[in-house]
């Protein structure tokens, strides 16, 4: 089924959208995250279904597009709610029977791909505005999960920042540092409007105000905290196509069989817990997909 992750700018809709595919049925399969924001209407057609060799000017050669590039996995659309009305005839195409019609050809062609789509907008009210197609907005909506900011999940800071510091000592080969209860309170206490990806740069400012850094097994208890940088609300809004995954750091050398990339291994049990339990409180009894009305539930997620 179609998959549609909402919430605000840095709550981490890619990184869950990667976690559905490595863990889901096509977990084999390519996963190609394509986002709209930075495309043109003009673009759009060609850069999602592909293009015929002359098809407009400057096709020089045949052009493949996302969709079939995603063919036996998943398609991403990240800022969903940027695709140009013209274009949203042929992703309901997509959607409902795998058919593409790149520019210049007359056969559409078939693609078997799951859909996730993500968005930070009002899709309710661009459809009520006629900016977007009721029937598409149902056919992508089929399981929709929510990703709170971390203004509704304060509670969740200080776990989240563990983690973030883990990752950032693996990187580094470094002690991670320890957070005492009394600055992690001052963690909660911060707006964090940048949500988990500004978390994770302020993690990495963490490490670099922290002084000398001590080797992996040594104690190294964190005295005071750097300032928030207002520049690092939103680090990336210069750069729209930069991905919410590609904002976290990755590894010089992965641990374990699944690498970084998988994150939970780095959580200590109970957080894994925690996680195992606000899972089971999203999920359908009946289904056993996620449960859209209980998105103040996803918190541990």
């Amino acid at each position: 089924t179609a998959v549609m992750i909402t919430g605000d700018t840095g709550t981490g809709k890619e990184l869950l959208a990667r976690y559905i595919g490595r863990h889901g049925a096509r977990a084999g399969g390519p996963f190609v995250p394509i986002h709209i924001a930075p495309m043109s209407p003009e673009q759009q057609q060609a850069e999602l279904f592909g293009a015929k060799k002359g098809s407009y000017t400057g096709a020089s050669q045949d052009r493949k597009g996302y969709f079939e590039a995603a063919d036996k996995g998943i398609a991403f659309l990240d800022e969903i709610g940027n695709i140009d009305v013209r274009t949203q005839m042929n992703l309901l195409r997509v959607a409902e029977s795998g058919d593409i019609a790149p520019l210049g050809v007359t056969n559409p062609r078939q693609v078997d791909v799951q859909i996730i789509s993500a968005t930070n907008a009002n899709l309710a009210r661009k459809v009520k505005d006629g900016e977007f197609r009721q029937d598409l907005w149902e056919r992508l909506r089929g399981t929709t999960v929510n990703l709170p900011p971390l203004a509704q999940r304060r509670e969740d800071i200080p776990l989240l920042f563990r983690h973030l510091l883990r990752v950032e000592a693996v990187e580094r080969n470094k002690a991670m540092p320890t957070v005492p209860e009394s600055l992690e309170k001052r963690l909660i206490a911060m707006p964090w409007p940048g949500n988990v990806r500004q978390l994770a740069k302020y993690a990495c400012r963490v490490f670099d105000a922290a002084g000398e850094q001590r080797t992996p097994g040594e104690e190294h208890f964190l005295s005071e905290l750097p300032d928030v940088d207002a520049a690092s609300v939103h680090p990336d809004a210069s750069t729209p196509q930069a991905s919410e995954q590609g904002n976290v750091r990755k590894p010089t050398q992965p641990l374990g069989s699944a690498g970084l990339a998988d994150g939970l291994q780095y959580l200590r049990l109970d957080e894994l817990a925690l996680l195992n339990a606000a899972i089971e409180k999203t999920r359908d009894p009946v289904s056993g997909a996620t449960n859209r009305a209980a998105n103040s539930s996803t918190r541990g997620m």
